[in-house]
This record gives structure tokens, sequence and C-alpha cells, in this order.
């Protein structure tokens, strides 16, 4: 005879399907369909295993920062760039005195540089509750949810600034030396081997469903976040 607790319907499913990873280490970007079961992942020595698995951690774990190598090394030449500029700074900047358009274009140059972590979800409609803060319209009923986690060293103009000033600092006494690839800091990267704390900051956006890999005719690269984008609150995620 069936008791009451046999009678009560399925929770509605909220369904990890896919993850797609930017920046980290030596992944410029990849893509890993999530199986129902188990997801298993296979290849050769060096091919990026467990940088997969140690950007998931870092992304979701608590209290594990990034360190300066855990940025792609394909945006090493970027952020160097930008130490660059920062280096030439004569005195402290600030949103009122500086080119606003220049420290904007930094701003985006530095976020696009920087690791990200995007969640796929498939979810059943009754799990609204659930996935809220994450719908893509009002209109949504199941179907595809999107999340990026973002490492983010500065999220506004100001934060940049401070930054910049704080290398600018700390490169000035090692500037005008003879031998300046010998004396700490090297470059921005080097700095921040240093002092990490800039790292440990991330910010989470919703994604657009219909410019995910759950579709049909899935995009190659993960979909590119707009800049009026707003961050949500993390604890979201929980």
């Amino acid at each position: 005879m069936a008791t009451e607790k046999d009678k009560q319907p399925a929770p509605p499913r909220v369904r990890l399907a896919c993850i797609e990873i930017q920046h980290f280490r030596r992944l410029k970007k990849i893509r890993a369909t999530i199986d129902e079961r188990t997801t298993i992942f296979v290849g050769a020595n060096n091919s990026g295993k467990t940088s997969i698995l140690s950007a998931i951690r870092k992304f979701l774990g608590d209290n594990t920062g990034f360190g300066a190598f855990d940025l792609s090394v394909d945006q090493w030449s970027k952020l160097r760039e930008l130490g660059e500029k920062w280096e030439k700074l004569e005195e402290p900047p600030s949103s009122d005195n500086s080119d606003s358009t220049d420290w904007n274009e930094q701003l985006q140059m530095l976020l696009d540089c920087m690791p990200t972590l995007d969640l796929w979800f498939d979810v059943q409609v009754g799990a609204f509750h659930i996935v809220y803060h994450f719908l893509p319209s009002l209109k949504w009923s199941g179907g595809p949810i999107g999340v990026r986690i973002r490492l983010e060293p500065a999220s506004t103009v100001d934060d940049l600034q401070k930054i910049a000033w704080r290398f600018r600092e700390a490169k000035r006494p090692v500037k005008d030396q003879d031998v300046p690839n010998k004396a700490w800091p090297i470059d921005l990267l080097d700095y921040w081997l240093r002092y990490p704390k800039d790292l440990s900051h991330f910010s989470v956006y919703k994604l657009d469903p219909k410019k995910g890999p759950l579709q049909n005719d899935p995009p190659e690269s993960p979909q590119a976040l707009p800049t009026t984008a707003q961050a949500l609150d993390r604890s979201a995620l929980k």
C-alpha cells in the first residue's frame, strides 16, 4: 500500500549540464558536458584535466583565491601592457581628474583578461524559487539557465585606479635601476605574485540561454558579457 511519502511528487530538477572555462592557466577556452550520472575527464598528461578541476574548486570553493600563474598565459602580454601604463602615472589618479574614457577602456581590458567559469543548468519549470535570481526574463518557462563567475581585481574605475597606484608605488623605487629585470616587481604579474589579494574578488552574472551551449546549434565560444551587465549577489549560488 502506498504511503503518503510515496505519493509526494518528485522535486523539480536542477541539473548541471555543462561548464565553460576561459583564460585559466593554459586553458584558453574549454567546454565540458556533464553527464547525469558520472563525468570522467580523459586526456594526455598536461592536457588540462587538473586545471579544469582546479578552476572549479577556485571559483566555487571558500577562501581559495587565485594566484598570478592562474591567469591565462595568452593574456600576460595585455596585463603587462597595463602595468607599463601605470608605471608612468605622475600622481594618484581619480575619477574626477582623469580621462574617464581611457580608464574605462583599461578596466574593460583588465576584465577581458580574467578567468571565468560558466555554469549551465537544465532546469524544470517548477524550480523557479531556486533559480529566480538568474532568470533571463519573466517569460521563462523552464529550460537552460546560465551563470558566469568572473575573477574581478577591479569592478569599477575607482577600484582600478587604486590598484594602478599601488603598483606604481611598488615599481617606483626600482623603475630607473640599470638592471630592472632583476628587481621586484618586474611587471604587474610579478607584483601579484607577492600581493595576490587583488585576485580574490569574484562577481556573478546571469547569461543569455539563447547564446549558450545547450542550444541545438551552440556557438563555438562562450558568449561575451555585455559591458552593461549587472553583477548579482554571489550568495544566490548557494
